[in-house]
């Protein structure tokens, strides 16, 4: 959380930030008499979701409504609404109508969007590559987004070799990618799940303490491409430290996040893997952890007997654990 305070108005446009932020607002709805009124959120440049009494009215979206019994009086409010990359003008309205009410609107000025967004779906398995804007980093140059059917999704970094965020619903939106000429740059559609700052996946370490470095200079890494299963999913794979590496992530079928499988050939003694990144990684159980509050659950499955450790660095913690060969883990979210 950057800030918190209270505002006299409901607006997509406060804060120091001009993309890639969340706002959370909550208050009262007050309406004359009890009975049953539509009540929705416009959102423009990103997506809003509503709750009203604690039961979701909207999912996260752009343009959604829904039918609901209020009391009369005041009736308690949730909106979130999500700032995503740099297209469009920030906006989000409530609106409220029904019950011998005519529509009635708060917050910024509904004002007509005259380009129709570029969706992309994931109806089978699908991969998109394009930019991506990630806050507080450069924009990655060379990212690949992949779309399940389960509505499960992914980014990957190929000049890290990163998982970059996961993402429930809906999968890109790439009106700044192909309106008119564009950026490059595709949005995720939905409240992601990043996993820290711009790194490799594995590094080469003095020790256990020592500092997990950005810079690619002695890494030779070369990426190599992926290669597409019977499904079109994807195993990516690149040269690093004199190893050849495959990474392939998988969608769990019940929806519930992801494995991911590393497999290295001929691994240097002092070659580790970094699995999370957070404020806080707490052991909950052998070979189970949580991260950040519950933000998500990372399972280690097959270390090849190395020991996992969970150290602080640069002000973060961090779970690593030494490469003997294959790697797998699995993220619930």
């Amino acid at each position: 959380m950057e800030a918190k305070g209270a505002s006299d108005k409901l607006t997509a446009n406060a804060g120091p930030f001009t993309h890639g932020y969340q706002l959370r607002y909550t208050g009262k709805l007050n309406v004359p008499k009890a009975g049953e009124y539509g009540v929705g959120v416009y959102a423009q440049g990103g997506g809003a979701s509503l709750k009203i009494n604690g039961k979701e009215v909207t999912r996260y979206g752009g343009n959604n409504r829904g039918n609901v019994q209020l009391p009369a009086g005041a009736s308690d409010v949730e909106i979130i609404y999500g700032r995503e990359g740099d297209w469009g003008a920030p906006s989000v309205t409530l609106s409220v109508v029904g019950n011998g009410l005519r529509e009635t609107l708060y917050g910024d000025p509904v004002s007509p969007d005259n380009t129709d967004p570029i969706l992309v779906e994931a109806d089978q398995n699908t991969l998109l590559r394009s930019f991506l804007d990630m806050p507080g980093r450069e924009k990655i140059t060379h990212a690949i987004s992949v779309g399940s059917p389960e509505k499960v999704h992914y980014s990957y970094d190929l000049d890290n070799g990163m998982l970059l965020q996961v993402w429930r619903g809906r999968f890109l939106e790439t009106t700044p990618m192909w309106h008119e000429r564009g950026n490059g740059t595709a949005r995720p559609i939905g409240a992601l799940q990043r996993f820290g700052k711009t790194a490799f996946t594995l590094n080469r370490l003095a020790d256990a303490g020592a500092e997990w470095k950005a810079d690619s200079t002695g890494t030779s890494y070369r990426p190599k491409g992926y290669v597409l299963d019977e499904k079109d999913r994807p195993t990516f794979r690149y040269q690093i430290f004199g190893s050849n590496v495959t990474d392939a992530i998988r969608i769990l079928p019940d929806g519930s996040g992801f494995t991911r499988d590393l497999e290295v050939s001929a691994p240097a003694a002092d070659l580790f893997a970094k699995l999370a990144e957070g404020a806080q990684i707490e052991q909950v159980e052998k070979d189970l952890y949580v991260v950040d509050g519950k933000s998500f659950y990372l399972r280690l499955t097959d270390a090849g007997g190395a020991k996992p450790v969970v150290r602080t660095s640069g002000g973060k913690q961090e779970l690593i654990v030494p490469v003997r060969g294959k790697l797998s883990y699995s993220i619930l979210f």
